[in-house]
């Protein structure tokens, strides 16, 4: 974090400023008394493609500023020449020189928007909005919003504020999201390849519960089950990916994991905990009055390991979305459909990544788990078959004991040889 200048009176309540403003981890900008760029907020930088001080203009009059290369490709032109026109007044009462200083720091180009403009004292507070670019997308929207400081009667600087042009109606939905969650998928926005664990589940009885209930109470079941499973996800560090109808997608990045190891236990843990917050979900809402049983909302669950995913945004600008493509994530989807009911299939070239502390940690024998082949599962359709069939599957929904044959007749296929 940049320190403001010292070397005027409101130093260092600008310095304090700094402080609680990079802490609230909002967009921002501090400019001293003279409206001199003082400070630029991690999360500004960020935006502004972590560019160091000297190009955000640090130190240079905020015209100057404005005119350089990093801020002329991060607003519009119109954004800019707005601002010259209707707040140019504010800036020049605090720059010494008034307006004949600020036409020396305009660009020629601009001298025109300015023309005949006079000095004006600043309210302590206002705003505008400003265009921001995104590398090849459409221009977005965002308010600023400029503070004054004043210290025992004296300008000490001013706060810029920025942030998203929406209602706090809208701003209220995106606040509902996990922010872990919203920062590992903001890292992915740029394709590329990285290695992951996949997760793939799918409710087992959603025909029955379809057809049985009536069309709202089942959404709102699909709904509880598919929150549930998002909360799991996320606090295992995951990424959830699409939901379809009754299924869900997950990814577990080794990069926001620290290891493989590390990974496949996190996804071996999120797949064993969807089906508990799933039957939890369905408890709460036969608590009140539901027409559903926690045992009639099973999961099946796949697990893979991904080596070299392609991951990224696919549909910018509209949405924030993640997704991944590769051969390992069609191979998931069909280790899931082949999974029986509240089985978690994790592929040998997941749990093989397992150190001896993270096996031990799932209660997992690494060395003595045997697995079955996919093509060998009662599930296993002609395109399972052809998808997946040699891949090599073990049940980890539970700890080593159930891995020995004390199984459900429903799973016990897995377990022997």
């Amino acid at each position: 974090m940049t320190t403001p200048p010292l070397e005027h009176p409101g130093s260092t309540t600008l310095a304090r400023v700094s402080e609680e403003l990079e802490d609230t981890g909002w967009a921002a900008a501090l400019v001293d008394p003279e409206w001199r760029v003082a400070w630029i907020s991690s999360q500004l930088r960020a935006f502004m493609g972590g560019a160091p001080d000297a190009e955000l203009g640090v130190g240079d009059h905020f015209c100057e500023a404005l005119r350089s290369s990093r801020w002329a490709a991060t607003i519009t032109d119109e954004s800019r020449r707005t601002w010259l026109r209707e707040h140019i007044p504010y800036v020049a009462h605090d720059t010494p020189g008034g307006m004949d200083r600020i036409r020396e720091l305009v660009a020629s180009d601009d001298l025109a928007l300015i023309e005949g403009l006079d000095a004006e004292p600043p309210p302590s507070l206002w705003g505008w909005t400003l265009q921001f670019l995104q590398d090849d997308l459409p221009p977005a929207s965002a308010r600023c919003l400029a503070i004054r400081h004043e210290l025992d009667g004296e300008h000490a600087g001013t706060t810029l504020l920025y942030g998203a042009n929406l209602p706090a109606t809208l701003l209220g939905l995106l606040a509902r999201g996990d922010p872990g969650m919203f920062r590992r998928m903001a890292r992915l926005v740029e394709p590329a390849r990285r290695s992951a664990a996949i997760l793939f589940l799918d409710l087992c009885s959603s025909g029955a519960l379809s057809r049985r209930l009536p069309t709202a109470r089942y959404f709102s079941l699909i709904q509880a089950v598919m929150t549930a499973v998002d909360e799991v996800l996320a606090r295992h560090e995951g990424i959830v990916g699409k939901h379809v109808g009754d299924g869900a997608t997950g990814f577990f990045l080794s990069g926001d994991l620290g290891s493989d190891s590390a990974t496949s236990r996190a996804a071996i843990e999120a797949g064993r905990e969807v089906t508990h917050a799933a039957h939890e979900a369905a408890r709460k809402l036969a608590a009140e009055g539901f027409p559903v049983e926690p045992e009639e909302v099973g999961l099946r669950v796949g697990l893979h390991w991904g080596w070299s995913l392609y991951m990224g945004q696919v549909v910018r600008g509209s949405r924030l979305e993640v997704s991944a493509l590769g051969d390992e994530v069609n191979e998931c989807a069909r280790i899931e459909q082949s999974a029986p009911e509240n089985a978690v299939l994790a592929s040998k070239a997941l749990v093989e990544r397992l150190e001896p502390g993270d096996a031990a940690a799932l209660g997992l024998p690494r060395d003595s788990i045997r697995y079955r082949a996919v093509s060998e599962l009662p599930a296993a359709d002609e395109k399972v078959r052809r998808d997946a069939g040699g891949i090599s599957v073990a049940d980890v929904a539970t700890d080593a004991g159930s891995l020995d044959g004390e199984r459900d007749p429903a799973t016990d296929s897995l377990a022997s040889g």
